[in-house]
């Protein structure tokens, strides 16, 4: 069994700034369970269910890899760390409290 989707619950603040909300989600994946927050800055829950009916739907038409996007935030302030004269930057955290760049799911069909 599979599922994504919103919860029933109220939306929450995690960075602790009422201007930016976040959506109580869950990802089911057989006995595995991911709640995660869906950060509403850019995208708003219909702009998520779009993405994700789109994505599986091509995996059903037989792409064999999509990804499930469940936080997007401005791409254009992706956190950036320096390591002497690298720089490296990460546009997917898996973090329920990360809201920088896009947290994906890969989903893989085997």
């Amino acid at each position: 069994m599979f599922s994504i989707g919103f919860a029933d619950e109220p939306l929450e603040f995690p960075l602790d700034d009422s201007s930016i909300s976040a959506a109580p989600a869950r990802l089911c994946l057989e006995n595995a369970i991911e709640d995660f927050l869906a950060n509403l800055a850019v995208w708003s829950k219909s702009d998520y269910e779009s993405h994700w009916r789109r994505e599986l739907r091509a995996l059903l038409d037989g792409t064999p890899k999509v990804s499930l996007i469940v936080s997007y935030n401005d791409p254009k302030n992706p956190p950036t760390w320096r390591f002497g004269t690298f720089i490296a930057t990460v546009l997917g955290l898996a973090s329920k409290t990360s809201f920088v760049g896009a947290t994906t799911y890969p989903v893989i069909l085997m």
